[in-house]
């Protein structure tokens, strides 16, 4: 279980359903934890089908940990 002393040092956003956590072509500023849900990565192909990268679930990280590192 996540103690109050990790989460203190964060700041809590809640996200709804259908709404972007980081869009094609945002930079990375953030990198989030999911305490309830779930999230997708996806991309959209030429003939606008969307494949799914990666799901993260609850207690997991969100967000391109390569571009928020750099």
């Amino acid at each position: 279980m996540i103690s109050k002393y990790f989460f203190a040092h964060f700041k809590s956003k809640k996200i709804r359903k259908r709404q972007y956590f980081l869009q094609e072509g945002d930079i990375c500023k953030y990198t989030g934890f999911i305490v309830k849900g779930a999230a997708k990565t996806f991309t959209v192909d030429e003939k606008g089908h969307e494949h799914i990268l990666k799901l993260s679930v609850e207690n997991w990280w969100l967000g391109d940990l390569k571009v928020f590192t750099n």
